[in-house]
């Protein structure tokens, strides 16, 4: 008896596992991702030990649902050549 109880609850475990799993995909179907970029300038050191003016491109990504906004922080993308 208890080893159909496990066997139970390892089907029913895999069901939970594929319904998240659903959702998930059904969520990112759904999802309208947006990436914003803007240059800034920066002072950056070298190992060298010289500071030198660059622009750098930052780059966040967006992903939105209905009401729900996920936003992530701001990356380099690239430094671009003074």
């Amino acid at each position: 008896m208890k080893d159909k109880e496990k066997q139970l609850q390892t089907v029913v475990a895999f069901f939970k596992r594929e319904n998240q799993k659903q959702l998930v995909e059904n969520n990112r179907n759904r999802a309208e991702f947006v990436a914003v970029s803007k240059n800034v300038k920066a002072s950056v050191k070298f190992q060298g030990g010289a500071k030198q003016d660059v622009s750098i491109e930052l780059k966040r990504y967006r992903a939105s649902i209905g009401d729900q906004t996920i936003q992530g922080d701001w990356m380099v993308e690239k430094v671009l050549q003074p």
